[in-house]
């Protein structure tokens, strides 16, 4: 199980330097990363592609953006233990999610313009600033209370969210982070198996 990255940590919620899988999945509820049932439906692996085609090409993206969000939701969910949002292809999903927003959504354009934040302060591409550099300029970001525009500040706050929803609703999240192994069948159930319920009897009620 990972540790807690500072970019990871939901704002207003404390997680511990070494979080059970039960106190990660407490803190994802909180910022509403739980999958509906359409969404959870959506395994990288079996996104829809067109008959022959077997290169997955973004919807949204430009290939430099393209770039950029693989390395900043690397950023934000880097590998341990357990393999990263790289590995569980959460730009991918990112790519996805933007391109079927809803036509007045601002998201799009804000995680757009964010990216593009991220190249102007870094006086180049983002992608091309060392892993240090790219922390640096994040964790300026991820202040509280904030000390960026904005603008980008709820780019970061929005991508974020998005990167931590496409990692648990990945086959790499799912399976490997949380240890969720499928609906299971079960040849029989015992019900409560703690001692001190083995001998319990309802109460008796007078009619």
């Amino acid at each position: 199980m990972r540790s807690a990255h500072r970019f990871f940590r939901p704002r207003g919620v404390t997680v511990p330097d070494r979080p059970s899988r039960r106190a990660a999945l407490k803190a994802l509820a909180v910022v509403g990363v739980a999958p509906t049932v359409a969404e959870a439906a959506w395994l990288h692996p079996l996104v829809p592609r067109q008959p022959g085609d077997t290169r997955w090409r973004p919807r949204f993206f430009t290939e430099a953006e393209l770039a950029a969000a693989e390395v900043v939701a690397e950023l934000i969910i880097p590998e341990t233990d357990t393999p990263g949002a790289r590995a569980a292809l959460a730009h991918q999903y990112i790519d996805w999610r933007l391109s079927e927003a809803a036509p007045d959504s601002r998201v799009p354009v804000l995680v757009r313009e964010g990216l593009a934040w991220l190249d102007r302060e870094s006086q180049g591409a983002f992608v091309e600033r060392s892993s240090a550099e790219q922390t640096a300029l994040l964790t300026r970001l991820a202040a509280d209370p904030p000390t960026e525009p904005e603008q980008a500040v709820d780019f970061f706050r929005e991508f974020r969210r998005l990167t931590i929803s496409g990692y648990y609703r990945s086959e790499v999240g799912m399976q490997e982070e949380i240890g969720y192994a499928g609906k299971q069948y079960l040849t029989e159930f015992e019900g409560c198996t703690h001692e001190h319920h083995l001998d319990w009897t309802p109460p008796r009620r007078d009619v």
